[in-house]
């Protein structure tokens, strides 16, 4: 009987052996996993500065990038304002010039059909000086729009280089915001393609309008005009010389 007791109390005592060894590897196992859980705990709380320091420096280019925005409508305003000045000019230029043609042209006519006596069209030499001066005045007034039209040239090319700045910034702040939580990287990437579409928008505005102002002046250049001296010369006016 008592050797029975014995037994069972072996028994037993080997029993809660391996379950304190099981619970000891058990434990060792939860201590593993809590070791990793604190490392990855202290790696995440040690990105939290850089993430707060990259989010401020995010929000501050995103800021800069909004000003710009807000301040590039008043600019195209300011260009759109120059360029139609230049576009009046020339326009009015081409009409005080096609204007003198035909008062020129009319007046050769009249001297053609005078007499000897009329004293108007006697001196030759006098109405060759006239039109020398009315070709330099045509000459000058173009070669003036050619350059201004070099300078509205100028202008978009400095203005293509800003917005070309402005879309590099855009995209240096996209491969950014990639470093970010799905949720903020979304938001911030629609906001910035909201910006760019609005950018590509005006620049596309600004081309159209350039476009318009090069068909004037291409069509600037395909005046001529052909002048019957009483002398009996012919002068020919051409600008396409003189625009650029």
């Amino acid at each position: 009987m008592l050797f029975a007791t014995v037994q069972t109390l072996e028994g037993d005592l080997s029993s809660v052996k391996r379950h304190t060894l099981q619970t000891k590897e058990e434990t060792d196992k939860m201590e593993k996993a809590k070791g990793e859980i604190c490392s990855m705990i202290l790696a995440k709380q040690r990105k939290f500065p850089s993430l707060e320091a990259n989010l401020s420096t995010l929000y501050q280019s995103l800021e800069l990038i909004q000003q710009e925005r807000g301040n590039l409508p008043v600019k195209l305003s300011e260009k759109r304002s120059y360029y139609s000045m230049v576009t009046d000019d020339i326009i009015n230029q081409l009409k005080e010039q096609q204007r003198w043609m035909d008062d020129h042209k009319h007046s050769s006519l009249i001297g053609e059909n005078s007499q000897p006596t009329d004293t108007t069209f006697k001196k030759p030499g006098e109405l060759e000086v006239c039109q020398d001066d009315a070709v330099k005045s045509v000459s000058n007034n173009y070669e003036a729009a050619s350059n201004e039209l070099s300078l509205v040239k100028q202008q978009k090319l400095e203005l293509d280089l800003e917005n070309s700045k402005l879309t590099q910034s855009v995209e240096i702040m996209k491969k950014k915001i990639n470093d970010f939580k799905p949720e903020l990287r979304e938001m911030d990437v629609k906001f910035l393609e909201k910006e760019l579409l609005a950018l590509l928008a005006d620049k596309a505005e600004l081309a159209e309008f350039m476009q318009s102002l090069q068909l004037q002046i291409v069509k600037l250049k395909g005046i001529s005009h052909t002048i019957n001296c009483s002398c009996g010369e012919k002068y020919e006016i051409e600008l396409n010389s003189c625009v650029g």
